[in-house]
């Protein structure tokens, strides 16, 4: 079970560097899980090396490396949940950014939808204007 727990822990930055939110969750949930496995079997032997003789000096120097596997299982626990708000953050970031994206493009469609526009208008006006002048000037003869 140790093995396992190392394995987990040592793949901790590689699920959090993949940005994949289920992935995350569930090696935090299979850490945390082996973890509190590992704690319920660690206190079990520890009671057997008492039942059989053993030391608490003895017992206390077995139980060192398995208390180190443990913390070392609690900050990759920690590191986990810490990657997977950081994901939930960036996501958040990037829809919002793709939100604001599309809301330039669709008033940029707009300001040139009345550019086109007033610019006809325009056109028309000079066209009237020019249309109209000669009638003027002859209605003056």
């Amino acid at each position: 079970m140790r093995k396992a727990l190392r394995l987990r822990i040592k793949k901790c930055d590689q699920i959090i560097e993949n940005h994949d939110k289920q992935a995350i969750e569930q090696q935090r949930t299979s850490l945390v899980s082996l973890a509190g496995e590992i704690d319920q079997l660690r206190g079990s032997v520890q009671e057997s090396k008492f039942s059989q003789g053993e030391s608490e000096e003895q017992v206390e120097t077995w139980s060192e490396e398995i208390e180190n596997d443990l913390r070392l299982a609690d900050d990759c626990a920690n590191k986990l949940q810490k990657g997977y708000h950081q994901t939930v953050k960036e996501e958040r970031e990037h829809n919002r950014q793709e939100v604001c994206e599309k809301d330039l493009k669709h008033e940029k469609q707009i300001l040139n939808e009345k550019l086109q526009a007033a610019l006809k208008q325009k056109e028309l006006e000079e066209k009237r204007s020019a249309v109209k002048l000669p009638l003027h000037l002859l209605a003056g003869l």
